[in-house]
């Protein structure tokens, strides 16, 4: 990932993840009501997905399922004046989450395929290797990122277990801010849990069993078309190999005198006319 893209990343997560906590307490502490504070401090993560929306004018996979997320979180802000129910928006948004997950875990494009293709094709494993062709001729390509997706879609399931437990039995203001600490402890989780299963099914390593069928392929298995025969000089005669399929080339001697006579007359230079009998 480039530099520009990390720091874009780093905005991003501070707009969605740290800033919507801080706001909170801000208002809280200035005196605002829960349900007023929840609501506001709400519509914050939204704003850096506009953002990115206005500047690149299009979004990819992760933009647009996360911009969902927001309109869905968006529009659970005003469904009541309990808090707590409020508070339930971030698990409800965590099953819809998991279910999106379990959902692609079996379909042509698993959602977290979709999600890291742009972040490491080309940049681990085998850089040559087209995902578009592992996907279509390696099971286990396919298998790695089918169990990704469902261990994303299972761990964002517990995680909305968890936020439930958390919103229905602490005190508002420490449920607002364990929720915040939450995304950053599920997120680092899920990402060690899933480099461990990359690494491990050979992903990341570009001389695994993984890319064997494209190295078959391209002919890099050491066992390469033979190589060009010794080079020949204009007056070179090919040799044929004893016990060929003609077999060994009998001459008269007559025939091989003349040959041996003009081989040598050849080498010794013409012959005057008068030596000629």
């Amino acid at each position: 990932m480039s530099a520009s893209r990390r720091r874009t990343a780093a905005v991003l997560m501070l707009v969605d993840f740290v800033l919507p906590v801080g706001l909170y307490y801000v208002l809280r502490a200035a005196g605002v009501g829960y349900v007023a504070s929840l609501v506001v401090s709400s519509l914050v993560p939204g704003t850096g997905m506009v953002v990115t929306l206005v500047r690149e004018r299009r979004l990819d996979s992760l933009g647009l399922f996360m911009t969902g997320l927001m309109l869905l979180s968006a529009a659970l802000s005003f469904l009541g004046n309990d808090p707590r129910l409020l508070l339930l928006k971030g698990a409800l948004l965590m099953v819809v989450a998991g279910g999106w997950f379990l959902a692609t875990a079996r379909g042509p494009s698993p959602l977290a395929l979709r999600f890291s293709r742009p972040l490491l094709e080309g940049r681990t494993g085998d850089r040559r290797a087209s995902w578009d062709e592992l996907w279509e001729t390696s099971p286990r390509f396919r298998r790695i990122w089918r169990v990704s997706t469902a261990v994303w879609g299972i761990g964002a399931l517990a995680d909305a277990a968890v936020r439930a437990v958390v919103a229905l039995t602490l005190p508002i203001d420490l449920a607002v801010g364990l929720g915040g600490a939450q995304y950053a402890i599920f997120s680092v989780l899920m990402l060690v849990i899933m480099n461990v299963h990359q690494a491990y099914a050979g992903l990341h390593d570009p001389r695994s069993a993984l890319y064997r069928p494209l190295r078959d392929d391209a002919g890099e298995t050491g066992e390469g078309p033979p190589g060009p025969g010794p080079r020949r000089g204009p007056g070179d005669v090919p040799h044929e190999p004893a016990g060929s399929a003609q077999g060994p080339v009998t001459r008269p001697p007559a025939a091989a005198g003349n040959a041996a006579g003009g081989a040598v007359g050849t080498a010794a230079g013409p012959r005057d006319p008068a030596d000629v009998r």
